[in-house]
């Protein structure tokens, strides 16, 4: 029987654990009780304001995120920029999403048949 396990039912073991947290004596226990009404209210009346205000949240979101991705494009063409140069740069923008895609393939075609090349010469060496 000594190797039995015990079982202990989830909501006694919550109840165990926030015991662990709360305070023995009394006016201290009345202090914690205070403390967490008054954080549970704050949570709860801002949830309240949030869901009033959803418009408001859903502009301020907007433009956090509009100011984010125009920060992140400005910070690329500054990369793209000290990277390639202005001419470059432009010649990309005039090329347009198709022309940097076969740009882009391109390289990725080089790159491989570069890497192959290597490896068949590797292999004709060693024989």
């Amino acid at each position: 029987m000594a190797q039995v396990p015990l079982f202990v039912p989830a909501h006694v073991a919550a109840r165990d654990s926030v015991a662990r947290w709360v305070p023995q004596a009394g006016p201290a226990r009345i202090g914690a009780v205070a403390v967490f009404a008054s954080a549970a209210s704050a949570f709860t009346l801002a949830l309240v304001w949030l869901a009033a205000q959803g418009d408001a949240a859903v502009f301020v979101s907007g433009l956090l995120g509009d100011r984010l991705r125009g920060a992140m494009v400005g910070a690329a063409r500054d990369v793209a920029i000290s990277l390639f140069g202005e001419q470059a740069l432009s010649a990309i923008q005039g090329a347009g999403a198709i022309g940097v895609s076969l740009l882009f393939g391109g390289f990725l075609l080089g790159a491989a048949g570069t890497v192959v090349g290597i490896r068949r010469l590797a292999t004709v060496s060693r024989r």
